[in-house]
């Protein structure tokens, strides 16, 4: 198999391929996670497919796995990518039984809307052809190519809508509110469904019921890895015992000491019980494993910034960087992993110009997100572009209108940039009225009561105001006290 097989180290375990279209990505989210919950990783292109791979031999992969779960959408029949896909998997002899299909908002059921799929394959061929037969053969070989693909498809279509509607299908909305039993029903991979059963247990509302059930499940079956996985994984995300989920992970990976989930939840553990180099050691392990794997990249990158910041460790944010911006490379998408290198380079480096380059670019990929904005207002205020912060307040406004953190942004911006000092007061106070527990925006406001208007009163006041309702006092005394001493 080549480099993006799926086979599970675990033999119990299927590969899955997974076929969708970009436009459906977060549901296809989703059931990865859920397809995670239960030990499975899904060959996925946004995680498998490496930057310069070749996208023609990762969509030939699909044939290696043992599934191929289609994510059926309108965008998905419209996709030329995703219907090769198909039949590359169709050249199978056994692929009707390997297909788990799920659709979504879409009716294939009814034959006036499997017509209109046939009539847009149907014109998109003809029009293709159309301009291919006013263009030189020798100059258009690769176009040709393409347009033999489309002809393909669209003399295929018919049939695999048919297939479609002779199966049994379920939707996604279905599958998602069931924790996608049908699914792992049809899989069977344990006989006594013992993932479905998981399934059940994770659709509980109550962690401390979900523990309960899966310790009935754990003493019945002590030798099955899935549900010491998730008895670890329940124990990662309560953290009231980092300890008792350490020892779960160290026994799940001596029986599977090459699955970079667990190794990943365990590098997590580590950092949550304060052994920073275990948890980076760990998390090492897991790219030593899989070097190329941008998730974990994107992972080593935050814990070693969360560690070089709150417990010095090695003092190096470089490496930080280095990690992030691989994960950056293998995934130019994911507006989070540019959130993170912007935290480094301000953080860490206080290289305001980098972090301002990826707090927009982040932005520009998921423009609705607080964060970015306010670290950007911040530096492009701080840096006098007073222009470009103004745009970039009026543009956070649109997604967060009556923001507390955006507001004090503004607040801020128009003193600084002297453009409105009296109404940046003035929003200020709105400010403590609205929101009165933030702390910080009477420290901010007293701070500009003094150095702007002298009135040393005021700013005490306020003080003697905000601790009377919040619990950070020891903090607004130390300020408070001081204000006193210079008055």
């Amino acid at each position: 198999m080549n480099s993006y097989s799926n086979t599970d180290l675990n033999n119990n375990k299927p590969s899955i391929f997974i076929s969708y279209s970009w436009n459906d990505s977060e549901k296809v989210d989703d059931i990865e996670e859920a397809f995670k919950k239960v030990g499975i990783n899904i060959t996925r292109d946004v995680n498998d497919l490496k930057y310069k791979d070749n996208l023609p031999s990762f969509m030939k992969s699909v044939r290696e796995h043992d599934y191929c779960l289609l994510f059926i959408s309108d965008a998905y029949l419209k996709s030329k990518n995703c219907l090769t896909e198909l039949i590359e998997f169709s050249k199978e002899n056994d692929f009707n039984e390997r297909l788990l299909p799920i659709f979504d908002n879409v009716d294939i059921f009814d034959p006036e809307s499997r017509i209109q799929y046939i009539e847009y394959w149907d014109n998109y061929s003809k029009k293709l052809q159309a301009q291919l037969n006013s263009t030189n053969p020798l100059k258009s070989s690769n176009e040709i190519d393409d347009a033999k693909q489309i002809e393909y498809i669209s003399l295929s279509i018919s049939d695999f809508l048919q297939l479609l509607t002779d199966t049994k299908l379920v939707s996604f909305k279905k599958c998602k509110n069931s924790n996608f039993k049908a699914i792992f029903e049809y899989l069977d991979i344990d006989k006594d469904h013992i993932k479905a059963q998981i399934l059940e247990i994770d659709s509980l509302n109550d962690l401390d019921e979900k523990e309960a059930e899966i310790e009935k499940l754990y003493i019945k079956f002590p030798d099955n890895d899935l549900i010491l996985y998730y008895k670890a994984y329940l124990e990662s995300i309560n953290r009231d015992n980092p300890k008792k989920a350490q020892i779960l992970w160290k026994d799940y990976l001596e029986r599977n000491p090459e699955d970079v989930l667990a190794l990943g939840y365990l590098s997590f553990v580590y950092k949550n019980l304060k052994q920073p180099n275990e948890a980076v050691k760990t998390l090492s392990k897991a790219l030593e494993i899989e070097p190329d794997n941008y998730v974990l990249h994107k992972n080593m990158g935050s814990l070693l910034f969360l560690v070089t910041r709150d417990f010095a460790f090695q003092k190096d944010y470089e490496k930080a960087i280095y990690h992030l911006e691989k994960a950056g490379i293998g995934n130019p998408d994911d507006h989070d992993t540019f959130y993170k290198l912007g935290e480094v380079y301000l953080q860490g480096l206080l290289a305001f110009d980098n972090a301002l380059e990826c707090y927009e670019r982040s932005i520009m990929l998921k423009p609705d997100q607080l964060m970015p904005y306010i670290h950007s207002i911040a530096i492009l205020t701080q840096k006098k572009r007073f222009k470009d912060a103004e745009e970039m307040i009026e543009k956070a406004k649109s997604y967060f209108p009556n923001n507390e953190k955006i507001l004090t942004s503004e607040a801020t911006f128009l003193i600084e940039s002297k453009k409105d000092v009296s109404k940046g007061i003035d929003l200020f106070y709105e400010i403590t009225e609205e929101f009165p527990k933030s702390f910080m925006t009477y420290i901010q406001l007293s701070k500009y009561l003094v150095e702007l208007q002298n009135d040393y009163d005021s700013a005490i006041s306020l003080l003697r105001r905000a601790k009377k309702i919040v619990d950070e006092k020891k903090y607004i005394d130390m300020y408070l006290q001081n204000l006193i001493k210079q008055k």
